[in-house]
């Protein structure tokens, strides 16, 4: 498949010769775009990647051991001197200009063809002024700077399917709300906001994340109608589905949090009905889409005014799950590949009930806390798991939100975009597809599952042996204990009738 006058497919050599800027790139997607360029498109010219100091390290360094990571290890051992088209930028979205120097801003003008703006905060409890400076006013700068950039061809920014999360029926299309994020941007800078000025703010959006990101698409239809924009929204991103490797995850956010939690036996409830869609979307899937987006864009682009088209990436109407099959099949998956690092028997259950929830809450999260922490402390030991426990139930109740509610998102311009790649007919398709309706979950779970073991929690492949050894001793001793509660509850209740 392919073509000896057009190596790569079409979209491959889209890229041929083209400076790149990236924003993000030492995030989650960030890192696996900056791989699928790297690896897909190799006759780019360079790739610049905007990266803050960080804990008294240059950007440099951060660049260098983001590229000798496991995500870039095959990378490196098969094209190494890929590397050495990829260039750090100092600079801090949250600043003016992104923080860049006068050479850079220049280099970066000059240069660039296509932008790629991911760069955010995804904390769904960040501090209002922060996240707005970061998602708004970095967005901003983002366009400001694309102004100025005579060779672009496509500007890709990054948003979220839940940006307008107080419709049910998502479509894809800009809708308008009442704030100005100009007067949101100053108003966070010039005045100390109490909380109650803050939820007004907000309105119908249930955080900071989804609030900011619905500013930035108001920002961008209303400042970027004559650059070649696009908008991604993908819903929550998960791992990795083949590229670059199966199940690649390197962080905690949503799903992989819970998935972790359960795994390692700390996890035992959480609130969420079961019967309600969950929107995952693999990473790769995502990136492939901002990949040929960029390419689809930079071919309809007229320089005169237009409205930007919308994608949205997600899952439910393609390739349906509820919470309930997930809870079901990772708990299959977790014990089929435990964890060296289990603090006890993997179990519990999502609740559809608060009441329920609160008390399996403390029965099993809390209370346990408290009688280690207290052990611990008579061993003249550091006390950890309140602290553990704490900051789970924090992480848990932002995603409640996602887990009590359900949303459909329609998908035509996405669909169109997958027609248009395979109407390349040529290895475009086979490299950047973004088709998941192949897509097995039982079979990505599994993977989910691995990867959250070998890359998030960082258990050695070669404990997997010792640790289903050590998944049996805990099932034995869960077991006993639950016989002997039993007993316990059965010998009280025949005591006080006899």
């Amino acid at each position: 498949m392919g073509d000896n006058n057009n190596p790569g497919g079409t979209v491959s050599q889209f890229y041929s010769e083209k400076c790149i800027f990236i924003t993000g790139a030492t995030g989650f997607m960030g890192k696996v775009l900056l791989n699928k360029l790297l690896h897909s498109c190799p006759m780019l010219e360079s790739i610049y990647v905007l990266i803050r100091p960080k804990r008294n390290e240059l950007p440099q360094v951060r660049l260098d051991k983001l590229l000798d990571g496991p995500l870039f290890k095959h990378l490196k051992e098969t094209n190494a001197s890929s590397f050495k088209k990829v260039f750090a930028i100092t600079g801090d979205i949250t600043l003016p200009r992104l923080g860049m120097s006068d050479d850079d801003v220049d280099t970066v003008i000059e240069n660039t063809s296509v932008i790629f703006h991911s760069a955010a905060t995804v904390r769904f409890d960040e501090e209002l002024r922060k996240s707005v400076t970061m998602n708004v006013e970095g967005t901003r700068s983002i366009i400001e700077l694309a102004q100025k950039m005579h060779k672009l061809k496509a500007l890709i920014h990054v948003s979220t399917a839940y940006a307008h999360c107080s419709h049910s029926n998502i479509e894809e299309k800009f809708y308008c709300n009442s704030n100005n994020p100009d007067e949101i941007i100053e108003k966070c800078k010039s005045e100390d906001l109490d909380d109650d000025t803050k939820l007004k703010l907000r309105g119908d959006h249930p955080n900071t994340y989804t609030f900011t990101k619905a500013l930035a698409e108001e920002l961008l239809l209303s400042k970027g109608q004559r650059l070649p924009l696009a908008i991604i929204r993908p819903s929550i991103v998960v791992a990795s589905w083949e590229y670059p490797m199966k199940g690649w995850v390197d962080n905690f956010n949503g799903p992989t949090g819970l998935l972790a939690g359960h795994s390692t036996g700390l996890l035992r409830t959480m609130l969420c009905e079961k019967e309600f869609l969950a929107d995952l979307i693999p990473v790769d899937v995502v990136i492939n889409a901002m990949i040929v987006a960029a390419w689809k864009t930079a071919q309809d682009y007229t320089g005169n005014p237009t409205i930007p088209p919308v994608y949205n990436v997600t899952s439910g109407s393609i390739k349906p799950i509820n919470w309930g099959q997930i809870e079901d099949l990772a708990q299959s998956s977790i014990y089929k590949y435990p964890m060296s690092t289990m603090l006890w028997c993997p179990g519990g259950s999502f609740k559809s009930n608060a009441v329920h929830d609160q008390i399996c809450a403390w029965l099993f999260h809390h209370a346990p806390a408290l009688v280690i922490d207290a052990v611990l402390m008579v061993l003249r030991r550091e006390p950890f798991m309140r602290k553990l426990v704490n900051r789970m139930t924090t992480s848990m109740e932002a995603l409640q939100f996602f887990t009590l509610n359900q949303w459909s998102w329609s998908n035509t311009n996405l669909k169109k975009l997958q027609s248009t790649l395979e109407n390349t007919k040529d290895e475009s398709l086979e490299t950047f597809s973004f088709d998941i309706r192949s897509l097995d979950w039982k079979i990505f779970i599994d993977h989910y599952v691995l990867g959250t073991r070998h890359y998030v929690l960082k258990n050695n492949p070669d404990s997997m042996d010792s640790s289903r050894k050590k998944l049996k001793i805990f099932y034995f001793l869960h077991f006993i204990i639950q016989l002997a509660f039993v007993f316990f509850i059965v010998y009280n209740v025949m005591t006080s009738i006899y």
